[in-house]
């Protein structure tokens, strides 16, 4: 929408992670088709920009009885099996939403697709501006060598971009967590890190830092960081039992993602 302000203040943080979260439950229900990320100003007045986020796919849909139990955090849908569940990145979204004073809903037709919308306020002149940190040390990261284990394409290729935005080339991805497991156990590869997402078919990415961590019997020759929107005690926990050292809340940004590896850098 061009009337859009060109310059909003908000969480911007928060805003991403709705949108990712939103936009990777439309990819992962969504065989053939698209889906369409699109924003309108609904109103503007007293230095504040209403805006209204929208996300919709082409897939599979929601049922009528599945609808009403759609933002609750252990939902799956009749697809379980085969796709990962929906409910915690819903309910986070939800809740995220609601935090920065705005509302979401959705519309959705069994076997034609959904729509999530979601309406913010959004200052036009920011309130507390602040100054943006730099790292001095990008030199220091050029050389290291990084596995990527991700099922979403779009996280591949914002992982990705936000690595090389600090000086590293040498990359590489894989698609689920028996690939993750296969890279980094056939001896053919010497990474330093591994940025294991958690939610992957197959082998997801806890069972595949266990196994990892079996295989090298404990003594693992590269760091392997958690990469996931499950943050909650339990799961730290779980995730430093597996052999994770350390764990990146989604959605990631680079600040955080380069202190993270300066962090673990021997």
């Amino acid at each position: 929408d061009e009337r859009i302000p060109k310059v909003l203040y908000g969480d911007i943080t928060r805003i991403r992670q709705v949108i990712v979260n939103l936009v990777n439950n439309g990819v992962k229900f969504t065989n053939n088709g698209s889906v369409i990320v699109q924003t309108k100003l609904l109103k503007r007045e007293s230095g504040v920009a209403t805006v209204q986020f929208t996300v919709s796919d082409t897939g599979i849909g929601i049922s009528k009885e599945d609808q009403d139990k759609l933002f609750t955090k252990f939902f799956r849908t009749g697809l379980a099996n085969t796709i990962e569940g929906t409910g915690l990145g819903l309910t986070i979204s939800k809740r995220l939403v609601e935090l920065m004073g705005g509302e979401i809903s959705f519309t959705s037709q069994l076997k034609k697709g959904s729509s999530f919308t979601f309406e913010l306020p959004l200052s036009i002149k920011p309130k507390n501006p602040q100054k943006v940190e730099s790292s001095s040390h990008d030199e220091d990261l050029t050389n290291l060598k990084i596995l990527i284990a991700e099922d979403v394409p779009i996280n591949q290729m914002v992982l990705s971009k936000m690595l090389k935005n600090l000086g590293i080339e040498n990359i590489e991805i894989v698609n689920d967590g028996k690939e993750a497991l296969e890279a980094a156990t056939n001896g053919e590869n010497e990474y330093d890190f591994i940025l294991m997402d958690i939610q992957m078919p197959k082998l997801d990415g806890a069972q595949a830092s266990r196994k990892i961590l079996e295989f090298y019997q404990g003594d693992v020759p590269f760091k392997i960081i958690a990469v996931t929107a499950n943050v909650m005690k339990d799961d730290f926990v779980l995730y430093r039992e597996s052999g994770m050292v350390d764990v990146l809340s989604k959605p990631v940004n680079i600040k955080m993602l380069s202190h993270t590896l300066y962090k673990h850098i021997s």
